[in-house]
């Protein structure tokens, strides 16, 4: 019934549906590739003479998941050709960044039944595979009718998603039941996952433990680590609205103790950045935006950039993962676990709850819950190098716990090819 009702709804509802997709163009946050993409106006070119594999990756932490797996599929298989469809314009551009073989981007349709009905029959797939949870009801249904093969992998429900969706279990059930493999990121997941659908779901662990450390440039690394050989540094990364004030705040505190203290801030949307550096003007902090730039009485390295966390991650290692003290429910902190950091987050943790709570069980993070307790811990960092070399050990044991869970996913997807 849920279903009907659900077709019924949004197709009263498409005109406003698609005025509003207008109203982002106006406001940027669409261009007019990805609006013509996601009403299937327009269509990316692929060759016709191989499968497709299609993956879907709403944004930036998924798309480098399956950016990790079609490296390895793309090198393996150069018989078939990868579809990717992103949601947003900031994973779109971090997946053409890597400029992959045998690959083909396009922007994912709204979920109206008659513009996702067009894009199956023009694309055709092999198989989906669906990194995380993104459920759009229409277009489950529309993959199921033609018989292809759905893959949820790394699936997940953050605590608002099962709430969400528990209201409307048998809606919900019925989408999850038309998938043929379901793999969950952690235990709660497959808890969640298995009050609705439990015949497909299988706990393997999150994807992020295999997926390879992100990129880096030697070059690049080499030059931060040289031009801040003399500093304490802290970087502080995917930092929303609220989280730079608290950052700059306590490196001014800090620095009355830590004279050569230096913080570098990574902004979650790159087009905040202007924000960013208005506070540390109004803080009187002496800032940067490019190391090029650097002299010893600079403060703050603020950057504003896609696919470059990874150069961070390599020359420093005490970071601060944001979303968490902004009330977002935290971003994945094991990025920056793969490069042997030590990791801070605040108190708003839900998205990544299991993984928290994993590294929290074997003192592999520390967590805060107020910003004097945040401060308190910096300084800790800064002044006991056994302390965080042993946060360091200590995450690293539970990554090389969980090597296997790429293998598990691609044997799968080979399996679903034959």
């Amino acid at each position: 019934m849920y279903r009907t009702i659900y077709k019924i709804i949004s197709l009263i509802a498409s005109p406003v549906i698609i005025f509003y997709m207008f109203i982002r163009l106006i406001r940027g946050k669409e261009n007019t590739t990805s609006l013509s993409q996601k009403l299937t106006i327009k269509f990316a070119n692929y060759p016709k003479n191989k499968q497709i594999i299609w993956f879907h990756a709403a944004s930036v932490g998924e798309t480098n998941m399956a950016i990790a797996l079609i490296k390895i599929i793309s090198d393996k298989r150069p018989d078939l050709h990868i579809l990717m469809t992103t949601a947003t314009l900031t994973s779109a551009k971090i997946f053409k960044l890597e400029k992959l073989n045998n690959t083909t981007h396009q922007f994912l349709p709204i979920d109206l039944n008659f513009i996702v009905k067009r894009f199956i029959n023009y694309w055709n797939p092999k198989i989906v595979i669906f990194i995380e949870s993104e459920l759009w009801p229409n277009l489950i249904d529309q993959i199921n009718t033609k018989d292809i093969p759905m893959l949820l992998f790394n699936g997940r429900l953050s605590d608002s998603s099962f709430a969400m969706w528990s209201k409307y279990k048998n809606f919900t059930s019925s989408i999850l039941r038309k998938f043929s493999v379901i793999y969950t990121a952690s235990q709660l997941d497959y808890n969640r996952f298995i009050t609705f659908t439990k015949d497909n779901v299988e706990y393997i662990g999150h994807f992020k433990y295999s997926s390879p450390s992100l990129s880096y440039s030697d070059t690049y690394v080499k030059e931060l680590k040289s031009k801040l050989k003399n500093k304490n540094v802290f970087v502080a990364v995917s930092t929303h609205d609220g989280e730079e004030k608290i950052i700059v705040k306590i490196h001014k505190e800090l620095k009355e103790n830590i004279s050569n203290i230096f913080t570098i801030i990574i902004p979650r949307h790159p087009s905040r950045i202007q924000e960013v550096i208005s506070l540390s003007e109004n803080y009187k902090l002496d800032y940067i935006t490019d190391i090029k730039d650097f002299k010893d009485e600079n403060d703050l390295l603020l950057i504003s950039a896609f696919g470059i966390l990874g150069n961070f991650f390599e020359a420093h290692d005490i970071i601060f993962v944001g979303g968490s003290f902004a009330n977002i429910g935290g971003h994945n902190i094991l990025e920056p676990a793969k490069q042997n950091c030590a990791i801070i987050v605040g108190p708003y943790t839900s998205n990544f709850k299991d993984l928290i709570d994993e590294f929290v069980k074997h003192k592999a993070i520390i967590t805060t819950q107020t910003t004097q307790q945040l401060k308190n811990e910096l300084q800790k960092l800064f002044n006991d190098s056994k302390y965080k070399e042993q946060l360091i050990k200590n995450s690293t044991k539970i990554i090389n716990k969980q090597k296997d869970v790429f293998k598990v996913a691609l044997n799968t997807i080979y399996e679903y090819l034959k």
